[in-house]
């Protein structure tokens, strides 16, 4: 309701009118907005009781101060810092890890707790290295490449415990950096930074393996087998757009079973059966593939209870944790999430991820049995887990133009404003720089200590997201009128037909260039049509007094 616009940029009163326009309310700025930084820093460092000082003294702007550029070699993260020669003594900043410029290696930070490390130590750990075999047999004469992209990330261990079982190599792209950029020059379109790092990995892949595995995933069954969850629109037909894109020689060489679908596990194991055919040849029979696929899920399943066994055992202690929410393939893979998880380690916050979160048995219904998206209604039952635990802080990491995210995200938002508790939400692009997230997570988790100091993380139930109004049944329209937003002509029309047939007062509402543009202050940048109709049904409820 009040707005305060800080920093140096606040003087520019352009820039303060045009966000005054844009909100349609004052914005308030202060004639020491330029210093506001350097208070905080100062009542920081009060909080923390820090005694002594070591300032030098207003009179040294007066002396020449030598200053110069250098690159930190120690470590991966090549910081550039910046050195000077202040009255006698080197001082510098800039590096990562925290470490002062006399310290000669790469500092890591005591009890320091790495996400991505432990989770790796738990699911590889009975896995060969890559391009091996656990056998003591000579492996088969060829190599499967499987991209650590998009969902083969998440079930990377799986299949390489399937392939191994049957005696097959397989080489992976998880260590590969450069999948976004280079997928952004094989794509020919616009696609979230995701899809484009999938055609980077398949590209990468294609002159390493003899075959690369590529399957279809197009929806998953949920516990109550009533329940489907699909998959992205994109990434359903990701085989089929990347083949389309890459120039691939031996087209038969991308192997593209249908692995994920309401058809059973059966048909899958003839769809795995077939491929295998094409990889070794008639010998190979369709019980030991169907044996090789059951053990290796019995082997996925282990290891992903073992990561809940993790989250208890590190969870505990006064300080806040952070869990992460979001698509597996963006927040644990060190070429898309931009270091994230590392910085939070580095300020000494223990980091974990959704899946490894103990089963609280909430009772999901409303929300989650209306969401259809795999990710979301994940995501979504983590946040009214995370909600309802204490000390717990949840930070959503999503990708820049993820339309289902762009969804689920305002729910999200709903269900955390309403048990009363501080989140974050990072949006990640094509860029490759963490400098933009890092003040944005060290105030976040400021926000998070500050809220646990003074509310000891008073306990929501799951209910919040029951009270956000959604149930299921056409009961909840009763006397009302249903919105749809006009996002296509003629299926929405059908759309409207088919809900008044059922006794629901549905309307399209209709659009225009004004309309539009107006409803651009609602736009959260990721999908235009669910904020079309936000300003568009206001504007149809005041012409036709609903």
């Amino acid at each position: 309701k009040r707005v305060f616009f800080q920093g140096a940029t606040a003087k520019n009163r352009a820039l303060v009118a045009a966000f005054e326009q844009r909100l349609g309310r004052p914005i308030m700025v202060s004639k020491f907005c330029h210093l506001t930084g350097a208070m905080g820093v100062a009542l920081h460092l009060r909080d923390r009781d820090e005694g002594g000082t070591t300032f030098r003294g207003v009179g040294l702007y007066r002396t020449a101060l030598p200053v110069r550029t250098e690159v930190c070699d120690l470590c991966a993260n090549h910081c550039k810092i910046t050195v000077a020669e202040v009255m006698g003594e080197t001082v510098a900043f800039g590096f990562l890890c925290g470490r002062d410029y006399n310290t000669g290696s790469y500092v890591r930070h005591p009890n320091a707790f790495d996400l991505i490390r432990e989770r790796n130590r738990v699911l590889y750990r009975d896995l060969p290295p890559a391009g091996e075999t656990s056998s003591g047999e000579a492996a088969l004469p060829v190599t499967v490449g499987i991209p650590a992209s998009l969902h083969l990330f998440d079930e990377m261990p799986l299949w390489r415990k399937f392939f191994d079982i049957l005696n097959i190599r397989t080489v992976t792209s998880e260590h590969y950096r450069d999948g976004i950029s280079e997928g952004k020059n094989l794509t020919g379109a616009e696609f979230c930074a995701p899809m484009a790092a999938l055609h980077g990995h398949v590209n990468y892949l294609s002159g390493r393996a003899d075959y690369i595995f590529l399957p279809h995933y197009m929806e998953n069954r949920h516990n109550n087998r009533a329940v489907k969850r699909n998959y992205c629109y994109y990434t359903q037909f990701a085989p089929s757009l990347v083949l389309s894109a890459i120039d691939i020689k031996s087209k038969e060489k991308i192997l593209t079973p249908l692995i994920r679908s309401n058809l059973g596990t059966f048909y899958l194991k003839v769809q795995l059966f077939r491929m295998m055919k094409t990889i070794m040849g008639p010998g190979v029979g369709f019980m030991q593939v169907s044996g090789a696929y059951d053990q290796a899920c019995e082997y996925f399943h282990r290891v992903r209870e073992e990561l809940k066994e993790l989250y208890e055992r590190e969870s505990a202690g006064d300080d806040i944790r952070v869990v992460f929410v979001g698509r597996p393939y963006t927040i644990l893979s060190r070429g898309m999430n931009n270091g994230i998880p590392e910085i939070f380690s580095r300020h000494g916050i223990k980091t974990f991820f959704q899946d490894m979160l103990p089963d609280a048995g909430h009772d999901a219904g409303g929300l989650l049995e209306m969401i259809h998206w795999k990710y979301a209604s994940i995501i979504m039952d983590a946040a009214g887990t995370v909600a309802a635990a204490d000390g717990v802080y949840p930070v959503f990491v999503t990708s820049f133009k993820c339309t289902p995210d762009s969804y689920v995200m305002e729910y999200f938002k709903k269900v955390l404003d309403n048990s009363g508790k501080p989140y974050l939400i990072l949006q990640l692009d094509e860029h490759d720089s963490s400098v933009g997230y890092e003040t944005r997570i060290e105030a976040a988790i400021r926000a998070f200590r500050n809220h646990r100091a003074s509310s000891r993380g008073a306990a929501a139930s799951f209910s919040v997201i029951r009270e956000m109004g959604l149930s299921k049944g056409k009961d909840i329209f009763a006397g009302k009128t249903l919105l749809l937003p006009n996002w296509d002509w003629i299926s929405c029309r059908f759309i409207e037909s088919v809900l008044r047939k059922d006794g629901i007062d549905a309307r399209v509402v209709s659009e225009s260039a004004d309309s539009i543009h107006r409803s651009m202050r609602f736009n959260t940048g990721q999908c235009i049509p669910l904020n079309i109709i936000v300003q568009n049904g206001v504007d149809y409820v005041e012409r036709h007094g609903l």
